[in-house]
């Protein structure tokens, strides 16, 4: 049954559990809707207690417009099929130890086992790390132990390790950060010397270098300028901001950033600009390899902002609205696939909505891990069309990726809950892993998927 249109932007619910993109509403134009189903199934988990910096997300409404009405296509999955037989991830996840410690131990996840591994973490314990750690295929790289204070006058930068989640340590080298190579088994680190006494002091004397995962150098040292924010390495360079100062320390993430500067395309080896992208983002959600996905400055404070995506390699930026059902929000980022046009994100009601912002003004520390039903969609931006709309729980605070084969997405439901969600199949049924919790620090918090071998 169709539900009564709420206002202008917002067109009927329907409640088929899978949704596709429907015909106009009145009051819409051509503008497409989607469908949106009841999640009734409640999990009856103990609530554990979470320290997580919270960044609410905008309300996002559907407003695709097209030139003529929308044919009904329903929800398909990723191209190329798939089975139960394609759990080839395996998840590491700290393992306790604080949020920003080197952990002492991991655990290990693999797709076909049926319990948790517990195995030595990193080296460079008397110090810190930085999170997310990268992932290259079925190579997982941190750097660890950096001093949050210079002792005895030595520098505070860290090393980098590459392993294989359950195997050996490789050292890679000195340095403050750490990036996914275009290639797989292969990082890029970033190393400096500092003229201050904390990490977080000016670096000098700024050089990358391309290692393979068995700690062979492929290419450099080779001079990176200090000030240049790096956000990703793919094909041709790294997709970069150059700063007003020096910021080789700063932290690498994909997304929670506003950037000084316009984006681009630098190329370590001539040292010179291959592009120079015309955007003006004030938020950047995340790159692939092809892709990189943001958030207009001028849209900054909108109530109904839309994604940006831009092609690397040919300079062409599209923006699209997130199909929502009728009175959904986005919960936190969208994220890009690895691999492909692909953008998955978190859709809740706006009643959850207001039941997980109520948490925000009272802190991040020592909060309840909340939980509340939603949905996680994925939008084929080459085809302009909703591919995935599964049914899930949704935790306030936790993780939210993709395996690095685009095959399934991995969603906090709780402090101990992952939901692994197939890509390749709107039928096959979600998987429900357990993981354990450490007082206030789940696993479910911080985890990195990476590709898991025969050997792994």
């Amino acid at each position: 049954m169709l539900s009564p249109v709420r206002g202008p932007l917002e067109g009927p619910s329907l409640t088929d559990p899978h949704s596709d993109l429907a015909r106009p509403a009145a009051g819409m134009g051509r503008c497409l809707v989607v469908r949106r189903a009841a999640l009734a199934e409640t999990i009856g988990y103990e609530l554990q207690m979470i320290r997580r910096t919270v960044l609410v997300a905008c309300a996002l409404v559907v407003c695709a417009c097209s030139s003529g009405p929308a044919r009904p296509m329903p929800p398909s999955g990723l191209p190329g099929g798939g089975s139960a037989a394609t759990d080839n991830w395996v998840i590491v996840a700290p393992g306790g130890g604080g949020p920003s410690n080197t952990p002492a131990r991991l655990d290990v996840f693999r797709g076909t086992a049926r319990a948790v591994s517990r195995v030595p973490g990193p080296p460079g314990r008397h110090g810190v790390t930085i999170y997310p750690w990268a992932v290259s295929g079925e190579y997982v790289a941190a750097v660890t132990g950096i001093l949050e204070s210079a002792r005895n006058g030595r520098p505070a930068g860290g090393v980098a390790f590459a392993f294989r989640p359950g195997g050996s340590y490789v050292r890679l080298g000195r340095a403050v950060a750490v990036f996914a190579a275009s290639q797989p088994g292969r990082f890029w680190i970033r190393s400096a010397r500092f003229g201050g006494s904390t990490h977080g002091g000016r670096p000098r004397h700024c050089t990358v270098t391309e290692m393979s995962a068995a700690g062979r150098r492929i290419a450099g040292p080779m001079a990176a300028p200090c000030a240049r924010w790096i956000i990703a390495a793919v094909p041709g360079g790294f997709v970069s901001v150059p700063t007003a100062t020096a910021n080789a320390a700063r932290i690498p993430q994909a997304g929670q950033v506003s950037p000084e500067t316009p984006v681009q395309l630098w190329d370590p080896v001539s040292g010179k600009i291959v592009r120079t992208y015309d955007i003006n983002p004030g938020w950047i959600y995340g790159a692939s390899g092809q892709y990189l996905a943001w958030r207009s400055r001028s849209a900054a404070g909108q109530q109904l902002p839309r994604v940006e995506i831009t092609n690397l390699s040919t300079g062409m930026t599209r923006r699209f609205a997130v199909p929502l059902y009728a009175g959904d929000v986005i919960w936190r980022d969208p994220v890009l696939a690895p691999q492909g046009p692909y953008l998955a994100w978190k859709e809740i009601s706006r009643a959850t909505f207001r039941k997980f912002s109520a948490e925000v003004p009272s802190g991040a520390g020592g909060l309840p891990a909340l939980r509340g039903p939603g949905r996680v969609k994925i939008l084929d931006f080459a085809a302009r069309r909703v591919i995935v709309d599964r049914a899930v729980r949704i935790g306030w605070a936790g993780g939210f990726r993709w395996s690095p084969d685009n095959r399934h997405l991995f969603v906090t439901a709780s402090p101990t809950l992952l939901h692994i969600v197939p890509t390749w199949s709107v039928a096959a049924p979600i998987r429900n892993v357990r993981l354990p919790s450490y007082h206030d620090e789940p696993d479910t918090q911080i985890f990195i998927v990476a590709l898991r071998t025969a050997s792994s």
